[in-house]
Parts: structure tokens; C-alpha cells; sequence
């Protein structure tokens, strides 16, 4: 009995350790490196390499790399597509000036 409990352990470690390593991360783990894309160089690197290392496991087959990815992408656009419709910083304050002005045209 002790041997059936011994050798079902070892077998289960034996599977677990031969899992595919695949870096998946949430979906809020996600917007929030992509989000401070832009402002913070680790979050870019961070991406990147996430992304890279995704694409070589694309590139040996692996079905599970590449929806990780599309999902990467999704978020990317996602917020790309957000940011097209507002107003830098910069753009604010000369349409406030011009709002306080009364010369809009």
C-alpha cells in the first residue's frame, strides 16, 4: 500500500514537472504593463520579452503560446484604439486658452 501511495506521488511530481512553461498573465496584469507602456521603460521591456519569448514558442507549434499572445494583442488595441480619442495634456491647455480666449475659430 505504501508503495502504490510512494510511486503515484512520484508519478504525479514527474508529470507537473514536465508542464509546458508558458508565461501567461491576467488580463489586469495586461492593461496595467500596457497602459504604462509609453511612460515606464521596464513595463516596455517587460513586454517585449513576454512577447518574444511567446513568438518562439509560436514558432514550434505551440496552440496554447498563441492564443496568450492574441490575448497580448487585444489588450493593445484595445488601448491604442482608447487613447485615439483623447486629448494629450498639451492639447487641453491651447483648447482651454482659446475656450478662455472666446476665438475658438
Amino acid at each position: 500500500m505504501k508503495k502504490n501511495l510512494l510511486f503515484g506521488m512520484l508519478l504525479t511530481f514527474l508529470l507537473i514537472g514536465c508542464g509546458e512553461k508558458i508565461p501567461t498573465t491576467s488580463k489586469s496584469e495586461k492593461e496595467k504593463i500596457v497602459t504604462s507602456f509609453n511612460k515606464d521603460e521596464n513595463a516596455r521591456k517587460k513586454y517585449i520579452e513576454i512577447t518574444s519569448e511567446l513568438e518562439k514558442l509560436i514558432k514550434d507549434g505551440n496552440e496554447k503560446a498563441e492564443k496568450e499572445l492574441k490575448e497580448w494583442e487585444e489588450v493593445k488595441k484595445e488601448y491604442m484604439v482608447k487613447n485615439m480619442f483623447e486629448m494629450s495634456e498639451e492639447t487641453k491647455a491651447i483648447a482651454e486658452k482659446h475656450i478662455k480666449s472666446g476665438k475658438l475659430w
